[in-house]
């Protein structure tokens, strides 16, 4: 009798295998939906420019901020100069 049990528990753990697989399989395949419409989306002509206007922006900041921490610098080394 015994053997009788392990049997359907095996088979149990062998259809819950296949059902983990069959499950993976489909999370896979809405996972590769969801990225594609997310490519197709992020590859449009707007969000291209959108996105060339953030990194001009993000020039400009850091280059305005270069600017002020060197005339920040240069003022303290003329006051340190001075004193």
């Amino acid at each position: 009798m015994p053997p009788v049990i392990m049997q359907a528990t095996e088979s149990d753990s062998d259809s819950a295998a296949a059902d983990a697989k069959a499950e993976e399989f489909v999370t896979d395949w809405a996972r590769g939906r969801r990225l594609k419409k997310l490519h197709t989306l992020l590859h449009t002509r707007l969000a291209r420019i959108d996105f060339l206007r953030f990194k001009e922006q993000m020039v400009w900041i850091l280059c305005m901020l270069l600017g002020v921490h060197l005339a920040l610098f240069i003022v303290s080394m003329c006051v340190s100069i001075v004193t």
